[in-house]
């Protein structure tokens, strides 16, 4: 059964990636490269490197943060506890169970290929940044000692049984088991919480950076809707004193933009102008805005958000805010 699904799996990449070739070549379009997405796939003389790491990972989520999974000591032993618990009840059953010695070879080969399925997005994201919400494979560590203590108590339950002392370590381990990860998912939901929190006081502090921004455009003499914005430079040099304290308390912090600064230079930065604050001007391309950033009168203007960094020059509003 898991070798069908597993063919059953490739053959749908197979599909995904013929229509997606399909797709680009009728309509002229190339991958973007964010988060390497136009570079995914498996090259063979890497695989030995990504082994290597998809173990090293797996191993090492008792005691180092990873992917924003395991942030606090709680999530860690929960994790341990989990590989620790998988592993007795695994051998336990590979040497009590009564099945041939192929199917406890076949047993053995999946149990040791666990955390490749557990950390498979390495092999597509090997050059990238790998952050949570691509990472929803690390729970099956939770299930895992689950479906090992269940095989237990239904394959070897009747022998264990017969036991007093066997009977009573069944009942405890699954009664810790249950212990250990409603604790665990209690911590995740403080963690969540406090996540959303901070998310909503940096995006305030975002929105309100903005408004000030758009303010000071409007009020340059000769503004007029609908002129092109030249924007010089690609952060804000004063963002960094928006820092959000939230981010210093890290199992607030579960990757992408935590704090107003993260946001305020996001890549998506014309689209929050634009969504959350109706200020709709045309872009001069970047290729123009590094031309104009190189004319004198240009690098001599002061950055945002000091008097003069927002100009009105040959009908571009010129908006310059770094240096760099």
């Amino acid at each position: 059964m898991g070798i069908r699904y597993f063919i059953s799996l490739c053959l749908g990449f197979l599909l995904y990636y013929g229509l997606l070739q399909i797709f680009l070549v009728y309509f002229n379009e190339t991958l973007s490269n964010y988060q390497g997405v136009d570079q995914m796939g498996i090259k063979l003389y890497e695989i030995p490197e990504m082994l290597k790491r998809i173990y090293e990972k797996f191993f090492t989520l008792s005691f180092r943060a990873q992917y924003s999974v395991n942030l606090t000591k709680i999530t860690r032993k929960a994790f341990l506890f989990s590989q620790v618990v998988s592993l007795v009840l695994f051998g336990y059953l590979e040497g009590r169970i009564r099945v041939s010695v192929n199917v406890k070879i076949w047993n053995a080969v999946f149990f040791i290929l666990f955390p490749v399925g557990v950390n498979g997005i390495i092999f597509m994201c090997f050059h990238s940044y790998i952050y949570s919400l691509m990472v929803y494979g690390v729970v099956m560590v939770f299930a895992q000692p689950v479906v090992l203590l269940e095989l237990v108590r239904q394959r070897a339950g009747n022998e264990m049984n017969q036991h007093i002392l066997g009977k009573l370590t069944i009942k405890c381990t699954a009664a810790l088991t249950v212990a250990i990860f409603l604790i665990t998912a209690l911590n995740y939901v403080w963690q969540a919480n406090g996540n959303y929190v901070a998310l909503y006081y940096a995006n305030r502090q975002t929105e309100n950076y903005f408004a000030g921004l758009v303010e000071r455009i409007k009020a340059v003499e000769g503004y007029q809707a609908g002129l092109p914005l030249a924007v010089i430079g690609d952060n804000f040099a004063d963002a960094k004193s928006l820092q959000f304290r939230y981010k210093d308390i890290t199992a607030f912090s579960y990757g992408g933009n935590p704090t107003s600064e993260g946001l305020i230079n996001a890549y998506s930065r014309d689209n929050w102008l634009n969504l959350y604050l109706g200020f709709s001007h045309e872009r001069v391309s970047q290729e123009d805005c590094v031309k104009l950033g190189e004319k004198e009168f240009v690098r001599e203007m002061p950055c945002y958000p000091q008097d003069g960094s927002v100009q009105i020059i040959d009908g571009v509003i010129i908006l310059k805010i770094t240096n760099e």
